[in-house]
């Protein structure tokens, strides 16, 4: 570009917040997301303590969460696509972990419950603008905030401590944007335009639609083995498949390079491999 030099520091990234907001319809997008998903949550808030509150059961709770996501399955085929299934299945379970964690562990009713879930929200704005100021996207961050919650959601169950959990959920939600967001980008950047909807629908299934099952064994396990076990459970459970699936990936790299060795001639050097999430 002229009148850059390689001295010359590169504009701060902080400025593209504000920069992508001037396109009109990238604010409109913005804007209407942001309402969209303050009212859903408002929504998912309420109506978890309401339940809670009526029925007494965390097995009731996690129906009606269940029940509530349970149709985006019928629009959607079903497609495994790793990380985004365990973690939405087992790591994201708020609507259903965090009434019962204020009612059964911390004993702070529904005025707490509410500031769970506030710090919560707090943590993913945080995130949000975060990763606008510090971008890109790899592999190795979303495993590392997979693993972060996964870690969280132990805390979380161990935790008796109001303050403490309070700043858990913060750092739930944190990590939690910090997981979904590049995946988001990633698998937009990478699908052709011509698929690039149907690659999305996967990724809301995935992230929302598997959810109901979580939440309905959440719910189920809460009333089996008490909410302190069945959370930490879940956290063992998000880290052992995020582990698995490292474990499938390099696999499957080692048997890429493999081939790939396999095809250059002797003397001859490929070109270098871009790495790329799956």
């Amino acid at each position: 570009m002229a009148g850059m030099t390689p001295g010359t520091p590169q504009p701060r990234r902080a400025v593209d917040l504000l920069r992508v907001l001037r396109v009109r319809n990238f604010a409109l997008f913005w804007t209407g997301q942001l309402i969209s998903g303050t009212g859903t949550w408002m929504q998912m808030v309420a109506m978890a303590w309401l339940v809670l509150d009526i029925s007494g059961s965390a097995a009731v709770l996690g129906m009606i969460t269940t029940l509530q996501f349970l149709p985006m399955l019928m629009f959607v085929l079903l497609f495994v696509l790793g990380a985004l299934a365990v973690v939405g299945t087992f790591g994201y379970n708020w609507p259903v972990a965090a009434p019962l964690l204020a009612r059964d562990l911390l004993n702070v009713e529904s005025v707490g419950f509410g500031a769970l879930m506030s710090a919560f929200g707090a943590g993913s704005l945080v995130a949000g603008i975060g990763l606008v100021v510090v971008g890109g996207s790899n592999d190795r961050r979303v495993i590392a905030s997979g693993a972060a919650l996964a870690l969280i959601l132990v805390l979380l169950g161990l935790s008796q401590v109001y303050p403490v959990s309070l700043g858990l959920m913060a750092l739930a939600g944190l990590s939690g944007t910090v997981f979904t967001t590049p995946v988001n980008t990633r698998l937009q950047g990478l699908a052709p335009d011509r698929l690039r909807g149907r690659v999305m629908s996967l990724f809301v299934l995935l992230m929302a639609g598997t959810t109901p099952f979580g939440s309905a064994l959440l719910g189920v396990g809460a009333e089996t083995f008490g909410i302190s076990a069945s959370i930490i459970g879940f956290g063992a459970v998000t880290a052992g498949g995020l582990a698995l699936l490292l474990v499938l990936r390099a696999r499957k790299d080692a048997r890429k390079d493999a081939r790939k060795d396999r095809s250059v001639p002797p003397g001859n050097v490929g070109p270098e491999r871009e790495p790329v999430m799956e």
